[in-house]
């Protein structure tokens, strides 16, 4: 009767030790599946952490490109001789309303109505315009944009229209220092 309890001991133990989990657990260790959760755990942060490169890599080469764009506008503007004027060169303009960075200056007018008159003109071909104050004048901005490309391709539908403006000019409201 002795060892038929043994066996029965020995076989209860034996099954409850089947696999190394149980040592594993005893040994304060960690079992296979915490293993598991652990390595898959692993490869989603390393996942998580390539997309995070790639997606630096892809916004670096995207301002590279802006970057080199907008040399090669500002080398354009700089050697058809456009005039490029700023809110310090121009201290009469009120800019502090306009919406975008960029505008073309298409002329200042003494006569408010002569300005609401160019200004309408440019908006039926096609353009946005804006009139701001200029000291005692009134200023017609036209082809608003935030980006010195679309700025500059404005300025030669502009220039190459029916409307042919003498003297229009492109106005940086928003010039970045350089120190």
């Amino acid at each position: 009767m002795r060892k038929c309890v043994t066996y029965i001991l020995f076989l209860c133990i034996l099954t409850g030790v089947q696999s190394c989990d149980f040592l594993r657990r005893m040994a304060s260790r960690p079992t296979s599946s915490d293993i598991a959760a652990i390595r898959e755990r692993i490869v989603a942060d390393s996942l998580a952490k390539k997309a995070l490169e790639d997606s630096l890599e892809r916004e670096r080469l995207r301002v590279e490109a802006y970057l080199a764009d907008s040399v090669a506008v500002r080398a354009a503007i700089d050697e058809e001789n456009i005039y490029l004027g700023v809110p310090s060169q121009q201290p009469k303009a009120d800019v502090s309303g306009l919406s975008a960075r960029y505008w073309i200056v298409t002329g200042v007018f003494s006569v408010e109505s002569h300005a609401e008159r160019l200004a309408k003109s440019i908006e039926e071909f096609g353009f946005s315009t804006c009139i701001i104050p200029y000291g005692k004048n009134a200023m017609v901005l036209a082809a608003p944009n935030s980006r010195l490309r679309g700025v500059y391709d404005d300025f030669k539908k502009l220039s190459a229209s029916s409307q042919k403006i003498p003297g229009i000019w492109i106005f940086d409201t928003a010039p970045v220092s350089v120190e």
